[in-house]
């Protein structure tokens, strides 16, 4: 089926590159047009009315009330393969689909899969980008850093994160 109107909004993490190509595949656009019409300023999007017409840039107006988060979706839900939270060997047999089986494997696993996930903040960036959470990815990311810097144990790492996910998320 052909698109009548497409909007395209400006975005990074987890599938964007993806979906600017299939944007632009779709509105018969270069990637490069696409990227130079959306700039990099935050909120930039771009409307495709169809094939005859120009795309027109615009910035998105800030929202008037505040973002609700479907944080139950998270915690329970089974999140796409793509997304899911991969713990390294040795403990790789562990695979985290959603917020509360990524808060028991961490309680299970062993102290260098820890050790190596903080290392290179796997954590933080799987909290940011995949549960879209930029708080919790920053009091981990302090947890992994202060971990990689010798100002922590593995155990009080673990212990900061999973207490971080109960206090959000799980009581």
């Amino acid at each position: 089926a052909a698109i009548d109107h497409m909007v395209v909004i400006a975005g990074e993490g987890v599938g964007a590159d993806d979906s600017l190509a299939y944007s632009a595949s779709q509105a018969s656009l270069e990637i490069a047009a696409v990227t130079e019409a959306l700039g990099h300023e935050h909120g930039r999007a771009l409307l495709v009315a169809d094939h005859d017409h120009t795309p027109v840039a615009f910035t998105v107006a800030e929202r008037d009330s505040t973002h609700v988060r479907h944080w139950h979706k998270y915690i329970t839900g089974q999140l796409p393969q793509n997304l899911r939270f991969y713990f390294q060997p040795p403990d790789g047999h562990r695979i985290a689909a959603n917020l509360r089986e990524f808060h028991r494997h961490l309680g299970a696993c062993r102290p260098e899969t820890i050790s190596n996930h903080a290392n290179r903040h796997d954590f933080s960036r799987w909290a940011r980008h995949v549960l879209q959470d930029d708080d919790l990815a920053r009091t981990i990311q302090r947890a992994e850093t202060e971990l990689r810097d010798g100002r922590q144990s593995v155990t009080r790492c673990r212990r900061s994160i999973t207490q971080t996910i109960e206090d959000r998320y799980l009581e």
